[in-house]
């Protein structure tokens, strides 16, 4: 595949445009690339200024099985939309995210069948807790605590996914993704807007809480390189940063530069961290090079302001369609 590194004058096609991912996605590729921006937009303002960028903005919602609003073909299908309801255990809920993340991931592969890649998002999520252990690629998939829904769906679509690529011949890499962040929003900026609030930080009782986070300069270099090492069968790639941090000492940096004292919250019922290894996604698509602490120190200067006002965080919503975030 080595056709497509660097990304050039291809018909790219990305979904889940507006997120923490898409958008700058979207931007970067558009500078030498034809990019489709697939998404729900549901502010105008994001759609023109994707526009003046020379991105193609089209309305799309994922629960949508008609499809003809996309373009007929792609050369490069990046599939980074989903639901993240994680409301509970109620039917409405299960359906909705099957829907969104299970059943729509196998139409846009079946529809982009003869793309020379398709590179699907997937997360950390689908992993059994190691015990603090780094979690390998062949590690046991499971449902993770307070995620079993989201998890459930992310698992199938994984399936999907491995069927449909080694049906159709289409090359595919499945990343699975955590610590995603930037100016723009993500966990580890959640972190640092709690601490400047004098809100509690929850950590689990116990535990090394120890957390990687990748920089979205390196997370969208990765990402355009990834459908280079696109295969059949589909690769599997761990995709976060490749800096083990604590979550109290990303607390204390930025409590340092916000110049107050973080509080934490210690509880037993706080999320286990996921650590993921990385040294296939290091192999495949290099290291990161924007440490934890340059990272939060950009995030604190750029302000809440800078937060995209489409991303969300975990379970934002507790009705299927509108309120599960699938653009």
């Amino acid at each position: 595949m080595s056709d497509l590194l660097p990304l050039r004058n291809k018909r790219i096609v990305v979904t889940g445009a507006t997120g923490l991912l898409g958008r700058p996605l979207c931007s970067a590729l558009a500078k030498e690339n034809e990019v489709v921006a697939a998404a729900r937009f549901g502010d105008p303002a994001t759609a023109d200024a994707l526009r003046a960028e020379r991105v193609e903005p089209v309305g799309f919602d994922l629960q949508n099985d008609d499809l003809s609003v996309l373009p007929a073909s792609a050369d490069v299908v990046f599939h980074l939309g989903a639901s993240t309801m994680v409301a509970g255990s109620a039917t409405p809920e299960q359906n909705h995210l099957m829907e969104v993340n299970v059943r729509a991931t196998g139409r846009l592969l079946s529809r982009y069948r003869s793309a020379s890649a398709f590179v699907y998002a997937s997360s950390g999520a689908v992993y059994a807790y190691q015990g603090g252990r780094p979690v390998h690629e062949e590690d046991p998939l499971a449902l993770l605590p307070g995620l079993e829904d989201y998890s459930m769906s992310k698992i199938a679509a994984e399936q999907v996914v491995q069927s449909l690529a080694r049906e159709w011949r289409t090359p595919t890499v499945i990343l699975r993704i955590v610590g995603l962040y930037s100016e723009r929003g993500g966990l580890l900026a959640n972190r640092v807007d709690k601490v400047a609030r004098g809100e509690p930080v929850a950590i689990r009782r116990g535990a090394a809480n120890e957390t990687t986070a990748m920089y979205e300069t390196d997370f969208v270099e990765k990402i355009i390189r990834a459908p280079s090492v696109a295969d059949v069968p589909p690769r599997v790639l761990n995709f976060t940063g490749t800096q083990t941090v604590t979550v109290p000492e990303c607390c204390r940096l930025a409590g340092e530069l916000l110049r107050t004292i973080p509080r934490l919250a210690q509880s037993e019922e706080a999320a286990h961290s996921v650590l993921l290894d990385t040294t296939r996604m290091q192999d495949a698509l290099g290291a990161t090079s924007v440490g934890v602490a340059e990272g939060i120190a950009r995030v604190v200067e750029a302000g809440p302001a800078a937060r995209l006002s489409s991303w969300s965080s975990w379970g934002a919503g507790t009705r299927p369609a509108p309120a599960g975030r699938s653009s």
